[in-house]
């Protein structure tokens, strides 16, 4: 489920909270997801405020399920829709370094675009932005999942990445598992 948290709760709840762990809330808002606004799909969006109460669960691993994906095959990504939102996995065949640019509105930005093949015998550039980009690893040929990835398009169909995106390095799963023989088996 999305979570929004804004002005000083957000600030309080950062330190607090990290990617991947299970969390017990309480005295957060549920609403209708505006679909706008969240790559997941989900129907509900929850918003915290100074007033919500985040405690660490006890219950790490075991009984929390992992992330759903939903993933396409690359060759597929050129029938979606620009603005579409795909879940996909492919071996990371080409990393850019990273590199800054400024916005429109004159932001700085920092990106890393990665080349992902898979079995299909398709590739496919997906650009990552901010932290999820400065943290990525720089070598190697990793299988890669990344959930809710926007379909782009400049002269040729392409992914991008945006706040709600999760990007998995080296996930351990059967569709990872059959990515990385088939690359090691020559791709």
């Amino acid at each position: 489920i999305r979570c929004s948290v804004w002005r000083e709760a957000a600030v309080r709840f950062f330190a607090e909270i990290e990617e991947g762990k299970v969390y017990l809330i309480s005295r957060g808002q549920l609403k209708m997801a505006n679909k706008k606004y969240t790559t997941l799909n989900n129907q509900y969006e929850m918003s915290l405020s100074n007033d919500s109460i985040v405690q660490a669960s006890q219950e790490q691993d075991s009984a929390m399920p992992a992330i759903r994906y939903n993933f396409v095959q690359i060759s597929s990504i050129a029938e979606r829709p620009t603005n579409s939102i795909v879940d996909v996995i492919g071996v990371a065949s080409g990393i850019s370094a990273v590199s800054n640019i400024t916005s429109k509105s004159g932001r700085e930005l920092t990106k890393r675009t990665l080349t992902l093949s898979d079995d299909s015998g398709a590739s496919i550039e997906a650009t990552i932005w901010g932290q999820k980009a400065s943290t990525f690893p720089d070598e190697g040929t990793p299988v890669v999942a990344l959930k809710g990835m926007r379909v782009t398009e400049w002269n040729q169909k392409s992914l991008g990445s945006s706040n709600g995106s999760f990007i998995e390095v080296e996930p351990k799963s059967e569709a990872a598992a059959k990515l990385r023989a088939w690359w090691d088996g020559g791709g």
